[in-house]
């Protein structure tokens, strides 16, 4: 499973995608409230250097540097 992070991310964005369409109501805010949470998701990287290298093995390649 090489693509679990591409995966997680799709089923979250297929989510928000359902709520999106189904709750018109509701657009405006999820819309804007996306739009503030997306620079906190970026800046994630910047706070945890190791993001890309997870301690279980679900990339392969990943786990030669020990």
């Amino acid at each position: 499973m090489v693509y679990v992070y591409l995966i997680g991310t799709g089923v979250y964005a297929l989510i928000w995608a359902i709520f999106f369409i189904i709750r018109k109501d509701l657009r405006r805010k999820i819309f804007f409230t996306s739009l503030f949470a997306a620079p906190l998701g970026l800046s994630e990287l910047l706070f945890i250097p190791d993001y890309w290298m997870p301690q279980f093995q679900t990339i392969p390649y990943s786990m030669n540097y020990f």
